[in-house]
Order: C-alpha cells, then sequence, then structure tokens
C-alpha cells in the first residue's frame, strides 16, 4: 500500500511539480524506507520504524493543509487580477 502510495504520489509530483507534491512524495519515500529497518539490525528498530512512520504522517497531512492553502490563494490571486496596485 505504501509502494503504490509512494508510486502515485511520484507521478503527481512529475506531473505537476508542486513543491507540496514533492515534499510528500518525499516523506512517503522515507515511510516506505523505513518497512527495511527490522531486515538491517536485530535490535528494536521496528518500533523505530512505526514512531517515524507516525511522525512522518503528521508531516503529510500539515503538507495537506498547506496545499488546500495554496489552491485558495493561488484562486484568490487569479480571480483579483494578480498584483493590484
Amino acid at each position: 500500500m505504501n509502494l503504490a502510495l509512494f508510486l502515485a504520489l511520484w507521478m503527481l509530483a512529475e506531473r505537476w511539480g508542486r513543491w507540496w507534491l514533492i515534499a510528500v512524495a518525499g516523506f512517503q519515500l522515507i515511510i516506505l524506507l523505513t518497512h527495511f529497518l527490522p531486515l538491517m539490525t536485530v535490535t528494536h528498530m521496528v518500533n523505530t520504524g512505526v514512531l517515524a512512520r507516525k511522525i512522518f504522517w503528521v508531516g503529510i497531512s500539515i503538507f495537506f493543509f498547506f496545499a488546500a492553502w495554496e489552491g485558495w490563494a493561488a484562486r484568490r490571486y487569479r480571480l483579483e487580477g494578480g498584483h493590484s496596485r
């Protein structure tokens, strides 16, 4: 599921090139890579991976709020005709 989400976000970031899509795709890549932590060591890396995934999901949620604000701001800017002096 995380791999499919990463690939979808990566394709969207390649197509649209929005700054928040690139950041979210990067966070999703880190989340995807944390699944390999238990294979690298025998210590308690499973809990570390789960905690990292939770932290990055919070980051992704925050970026989605910025995305909603950016969409609103771009529409308002476009409707007002650019710079108003």
